[in-house]
């Protein structure tokens, strides 16, 4: 199958890639937001969600979770270089990124069973609910950040937190979170038809094209010096 090696596959792709990445690395942080407690990522995972659908949109469920898979397997050897990273000594003694090359894996873990569930279950609901004049988006992506979020925090934090803590670090998260979806949700609103109309003009286009058919060419035949004698 020949791959899309388009400007926008590409650029996707990086987004993507970069922002789960990003994500990983800033659930080490914890914020507090209007009295809620949530990890520095719950604003921007999201865009995950967003950034998936609209791949979805143009690619298809097949390409969709390839990127998904694709991020996850980043992740993981990203999580293996800042392993490796964190056996070097540190020149000057103690540098402040101690939390950031400490890999904690079962963090790495957590986060990449929230990230494939919450993304399964989004694109599933949003291809079972079909075009609901923007709600799709919003009614999938609510629904999935809230396995993410109870799941993620749940995972990365039962048996070192108290019981309490968990459910009130759950809680902030899944706030966020859903206040992040709705943004993301009136921005997909106005992306999405012209991107969905510009990906069926290229499909019709393609089907439009006329096939070629190569001729074979025919080979002359060049006569050698003793032909040419002979004659």
């Amino acid at each position: 199958m020949k791959r899309d090696k388009s400007f926008f596959y590409v650029l996707v792709m990086f987004l993507f890639v970069t922002c789960y990445v990003t994500c990983y690395i800033l659930s080490n942080r914890f914020i507090r937001f209007g009295g809620l407690i949530a990890t520095a990522s719950a604003l921007v995972y999201p865009l995950t969600y967003f950034i998936a659908v609209l791949f979805y949109e143009r690619y298809g469920e097949n390409r969709t979770f390839e990127l998904i898979n694709f991020s996850v397997l980043s992740l993981i050897f990203m999580g293996v270089l800042f392993a490796f990273a964190s056996t070097f000594e540190v020149y000057y003694g103690f540098d402040g990124y101690e939390n950031l090359f400490n890999t904690d894996f079962r963090l790495l873990f957590s986060s990449i069973v929230g990230f494939m569930v919450g993304q399964y279950i989004m694109l599933k609901l949003y291809d079972i609910l079909g075009n609901k004049k923007g709600f799709d988006f919003l009614i999938a992506g609510v629904i999935a950040i809230t396995v993410d979020s109870f799941l993620f925090i749940g995972l990365a934090n039962l048996g070192t937190m108290d019981f309490p803590q968990v459910i009130s670090l759950a809680t902030g998260q899944y706030s966020l979170n859903v206040i992040a979806i709705i943004i993301y949700a009136l921005c997909f609103n106005s992306i999405a038809p012209s991107l969905i109309g510009k990906a069926d003009e290229e499909e019709k286009a393609a089907s439009d094209k006329p096939k070629t058919v190569k001729k074979k060419k025919k080979k002359k035949k060049t006569k050698t010096k003793t032909e040419t004698k002979a004659e």
